[in-house]
Protein backbone atom coordinates (compact mmCIF):
# COMPACT_ATOMS: atom_id res chain seq x y z
CA UNK A 1 0.00 0.00 0.00
CA UNK A 2 1.32 3.41 -0.95
CA UNK A 3 1.63 6.20 1.57
CA UNK A 4 1.17 9.86 0.75
CA UNK A 5 4.90 10.44 1.24
CA UNK A 6 5.95 7.85 -1.33
CA UNK A 7 7.10 9.08 -4.70
CA UNK A 8 5.45 7.47 -7.67
CA UNK A 9 5.76 7.86 -11.39
CA UNK A 10 2.84 9.78 -12.79
CA UNK A 11 2.24 12.37 -15.49
CA UNK A 12 3.02 15.28 -13.16
CA UNK A 13 6.35 13.79 -12.07
CA UNK A 14 7.20 12.94 -15.66
CA UNK A 15 6.48 16.50 -16.75
CA UNK A 16 8.79 17.86 -14.03
CA UNK A 17 11.47 15.36 -15.00
CA UNK A 18 11.45 16.50 -18.63
CA UNK A 19 10.80 20.23 -18.26
CA UNK A 20 14.32 21.46 -18.96
CA UNK A 21 13.18 25.03 -19.54
CA UNK A 22 12.41 25.36 -15.82
CA UNK A 23 14.97 22.88 -14.53
CA UNK A 24 18.55 22.90 -15.76
CA UNK A 25 19.06 19.38 -14.47
CA UNK A 26 16.12 17.62 -16.15
CA UNK A 27 16.94 13.97 -16.77
CA UNK A 28 15.14 13.77 -20.11
CA UNK A 29 15.42 16.41 -22.80
CA UNK A 30 13.40 17.10 -25.92
CA UNK A 31 15.21 17.88 -29.18
CA UNK A 32 15.33 21.61 -28.48
CA UNK A 33 16.91 21.14 -25.05
CA UNK A 34 19.18 18.34 -26.30
CA UNK A 35 20.42 20.63 -29.05
CA UNK A 36 20.98 23.43 -26.54
CA UNK A 37 22.95 21.05 -24.30
CA UNK A 38 25.18 20.14 -27.26
CA UNK A 39 25.49 23.74 -28.46
CA UNK A 40 23.89 23.11 -31.85
CA UNK A 41 20.65 24.08 -33.54
CA UNK A 42 17.52 22.01 -33.22
CA UNK A 43 17.31 21.30 -36.97
CA UNK A 44 20.92 20.12 -36.99
CA UNK A 45 20.17 17.93 -33.95
CA UNK A 46 17.27 16.28 -35.84
CA UNK A 47 19.44 15.91 -38.96
CA UNK A 48 22.15 14.20 -36.90
CA UNK A 49 19.52 11.88 -35.42
CA UNK A 50 18.12 11.05 -38.89
CA UNK A 51 21.52 10.26 -40.40
CA UNK A 52 22.89 8.31 -37.43
CA UNK A 53 25.51 10.91 -36.57
CA UNK A 54 23.85 11.40 -33.17
CA UNK A 55 24.83 8.32 -31.17
CA UNK A 56 22.20 8.19 -28.43
CA UNK A 57 18.77 6.91 -29.37
CA UNK A 58 15.72 8.71 -28.04
CA UNK A 59 13.22 7.41 -25.53
CA UNK A 60 9.54 7.48 -26.49
CA UNK A 61 7.40 8.58 -23.57
CA UNK A 62 3.80 8.81 -24.68
CA UNK A 63 3.90 11.02 -27.76
CA UNK A 64 7.12 12.72 -26.70
CA UNK A 65 10.57 11.95 -28.08
CA UNK A 66 13.21 12.52 -25.41
CA UNK A 67 16.92 11.94 -24.92
CA UNK A 68 18.76 11.09 -21.73
CA UNK A 69 20.86 14.02 -20.48
CA UNK A 70 23.31 11.49 -19.02
CA UNK A 71 23.67 9.58 -22.29
CA UNK A 72 24.14 12.76 -24.34
CA UNK A 73 26.84 13.89 -21.90
CA UNK A 74 28.59 10.50 -22.00
CA UNK A 75 28.40 10.53 -25.80
CA UNK A 76 30.20 13.88 -25.93
CA UNK A 77 32.84 12.60 -23.47
CA UNK A 78 33.37 9.67 -25.88
CA UNK A 79 34.06 12.22 -28.66
CA UNK A 80 30.68 11.93 -30.42
CA UNK A 81 30.91 8.61 -32.26
CA UNK A 82 28.29 7.74 -34.85
CA UNK A 83 25.27 5.76 -33.64
CA UNK A 84 26.50 2.36 -34.80
CA UNK A 85 29.77 2.73 -32.91
CA UNK A 86 28.02 4.22 -29.88
CA UNK A 87 25.55 1.33 -29.65
CA UNK A 88 28.39 -1.20 -30.07
CA UNK A 89 30.40 0.47 -27.30
CA UNK A 90 27.41 0.37 -24.98
CA UNK A 91 26.87 -3.33 -25.74
CA UNK A 92 30.53 -4.18 -25.14
CA UNK A 93 30.71 -2.25 -21.88
CA UNK A 94 27.28 -3.46 -20.72
CA UNK A 95 26.57 0.14 -19.84
CA UNK A 96 23.11 1.10 -18.70
CA UNK A 97 21.91 4.43 -19.98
Amino acid sequence: MRTNDEHHFDAENCERMTDASNNLTALLLDAKEGARLLGIGERFFWAMHSTGELGPLPIRLGKRTLWSRFELTEWVKARCPRREEWVNRKDVNHATF
